[in-house]
C-alpha cells in the first residue's frame, strides 16, 4: 500500500502492532512483475473510491445525541419500543 499505509494506520492505529510477517515473496514478486505503486492504482483505477470512502476522515459536523425530550430516559424508551413491537407483532 506504499504511503497509503499511513491513512490505514490513522484510521486504525492498533494495525500497526500487527506483525504482517515475512513478506520478502510478496515484494520479489511484485518487484519482478515490474508492479505500479498502490498510489497509481488509486489514481488510475479506483479514482473515485476517495469521493465515498475519504482517505483522512473528514472532521466530526455534529456531536452528542439525536432524541426527543419526552424520552429522556433510556428505560423509558426501551417500554416504549417494547410496546411498539407488540402492537406490530399483534397486527400481522
Amino acid at each position: 500500500m506504499d504511503d497509503y499505509k499511513e491513512y490505514l494506520y490513522q484510521r486504525r492505529p492498533h494495525y500497526r502492532s500487527i506483525d504482517p510477517g515475512d513478506l520478502t515473496a510478496q515484494l520479489a514478486i511484485r518487484e519482478k512483475l515490474n508492479c505500479k505503486p498502490f498510489s497509481w492504482f488509486m489514481k488510475e483505477v479506483a479514482f473515485d473510491l476517495t469521493k465515498k470512502y475519504p482517505p483522512v476522515e473528514p472532521p466530526l459536523t455534529a456531536d452528542g445525541e439525536v432524541g426527543h425530550h419526552q424520552y429522556h430516559h433510556h428505560h423509558e424508551f426501551l417500554q416504549m419500543l417494547h410496546a411498539v413491537l407488540v402492537l406490530v407483532n399483534r397486527s400481522l
